[in-house]
């Protein structure tokens, strides 16, 4: 019998500190947006990917076996989203006041005894530190990365992160060899972890690209190591990429899902991430089933950093957001409206970024202004990413001294 199976209690009391968390009233009345938006949240604090289809399961939202209970790693990424401890449970009564003074005499023998149990079972090694390294990495985009890892003893759980939102894999031992597969191209930070913390230096991870990739795959889907390749001759005509419905049926992919287009290009170079201009022309889609903010986000990722612009349809404000460098916002905390634009129309984006000092222009207007001080690092790719399946006439990033770098003119 696993842990959880013997602790149900202590499982509703975490579904009950995340509902809480999360602070949209009870979950009976959540809808499916609410918990998409759960689903995006979760992801962002624990760096797990818990589907709204999983979570609804969980909440009792979608019929299922009796005495159901999920992977121990999705209620780990609750107890961390919530922040979860089990003196949290425990809620403290009123007492009269005539009776706190024996009451108190009573709680003394136990307090004390409750100390020595703590101290004797202290772990002294909270200052716990793993090694991971990256031995390499095998193919382009997908790829399969090899590492060596070693963690300490410890009575927590230990992780291994590849952070590609797949499932966090437990780490025993010391000197051991592991491999991941990314199934998309990117640039990541592997790492050791506990539930609480970090336990070793960041590993970067270049997946690269043979040039420009188009890549399809479901939005908040449980297994997100599933991705589809979308063959580039079948999906340009008329000089525009665009992957229609039935061409991605037809890549075996249920055009009746929620399904995210996304094209990248990574490779290492040495030009400065904190000096570029991308330019691209796009239009997203005017229909797909259940979607009703279709977006689009560009991203230029250094290898210290990235820059990130979400451009969304108009009345989804809520779900703009942009990165560079340090500075993060979303239009959940921020005022983001010039990010909503009509997506069904063409639009030409120019993003320039003069030493960290960062102009966005949508049809040749100023609509952003901000500074960074953080640096990027050195470019080593970059990614066009659509919620639905998008239209582009041309992507191109140019360094600092004018030359293209990242160029499709389809």
């Amino acid at each position: 019998m696993s842990f959880w199976e013997s602790n149900r209690d202590e499982y509703q009391k975490i579904l009950k500190a995340t509902e809480k968390k999360f602070n949209r009233g009870t979950a009976e009345n959540w809808k499916n947006k609410d918990f998409e938006d759960l689903s995006f949240v979760i992801k962002q604090k624990a760096k797990i990917l818990i589907s709204p289809a999983t979570l609804k399961r969980m909440y009792g939202k979608v019929k299922t076996r009796e005495n159901y209970l999920p992977q121990d790693s999705t209620i780990e990424a609750l107890i961390v989203y919530a922040e979860y401890s089990q003196n949290e449970s425990t809620e403290l009564k009123k007492t009269p006041q005539f009776k706190k003074w024996y009451l108190v005499a009573f709680a003394i023998p136990f307090l004390i005894w409750g100390i020595i149990v703590v101290w004797n079972n202290l772990d002294f090694s909270e200052n716990l530190q793993g090694q991971l390294t990256l031995e390499k990495v095998e193919g382009n985009g997908p790829a399969t990365a090899f590492f060596k890892y070693s963690v300490p003893e410890s009575k927590d759980s230990i992780f291994l992160d590849f952070d590609d939102a797949t499932w966090l894999r437990h780490a025993v031992g010391t000197n051991r060899h592991i491999s991941h597969f990314y199934g998309s191209p990117g640039y990541f930070n592997a790492r050791l972890k506990t539930r609480e913390k970090r336990i070793s230096d960041n590993v970067k991870v270049l997946v690269p690209t043979k040039g420009w990739q188009a890549l399809a795959n479901y939005f908040g889907e449980e297994y997100v190591d599933r991705y589809y390749p979308v063959p580039f001759h079948e999906n340009v005509e008329n000089g525009v990429f665009h992957a229609t419905r039935k061409n991605l049926a037809s890549l075996g992919m249920d055009s009746t899902k929620i399904v995210v287009v996304r094209l990248d290009n990574y490779r290492r170079t040495e030009k400065s991430g904190d000096a570029f201009t991308l330019k691209t022309r796009f239009m997203n889609s005017s229909f797909w089933p259940a979607v009703r903010c279709f977006s689009v986000h560009f991203k230029v990722q250094g290898t210290q950093g990235s820059i990130m612009f979400k451009f969304v349809g108009e009345g989804c404000s809520h779900h703009a957001e942009y990165r560079m460098g340090e500075k993060h916002a979303t239009g959940g905390t921020s005022d983001l409206t010039q990010f909503a634009i009509d997506l069904y129309s063409w639009s030409d984006v120019t993003i320039k970024n003069a030493n960290k000092e960062i102009v966005v222009e949508h049809n040749g207007n100023e609509i952003f202004k901000g500074k960074y001080t953080r640096s990027i690092g050195k470019i080593v790719g970059s990614t066009i990413y659509f919620h639905g399946s998008g239209t582009v006439d041309y992507i191109n990033v140019i360094d600092e001294d004018g030359k293209n770098l990242f160029t499709e003119m389809f």
